[in-house]
């Protein structure tokens, strides 16, 4: 279905429900960002709401749950003891794959 198709099949159902400003983008949009809200992975939107590439759904990665407060617990902890590694380190007696 062609993009001015669609348009133009939602008019009567717009019309109904006092939705003339509303259109499909709108709905997409406000269900991606709430998704990202809840905290669910962009790949998983990203297939949720049809965009073909990862590039497109980035564009709600800044709605995330402490989407900002791990990156100034990043920089915070930068060059302090606090920054920590959560890999175990290797050691003499562990076998490398």
């Amino acid at each position: 279905m062609t993009r001015a198709k669609d348009h133009q099949t939602n008019i009567p159902a717009r019309r109904y429900l006092n939705l003339n400003d509303v259109r499909f983008h709108d709905l997409r949009h406000t269900f991606a960002s709430r998704l990202v809200q809840m905290g669910v992975p962009l790949y998983d939107v990203m297939h949720f709401t049809g965009h073909k590439s990862f590039d497109m759904v980035q564009r709600y990665s800044h709605l995330a749950p402490g989407y900002q407060e791990r990156g100034i617990q990043a920089l915070n902890a930068f060059g302090t003891n606090t920054a920590q590694s959560t890999e175990k380190p290797i050691g003499p007696n562990d076998k490398c794959h």
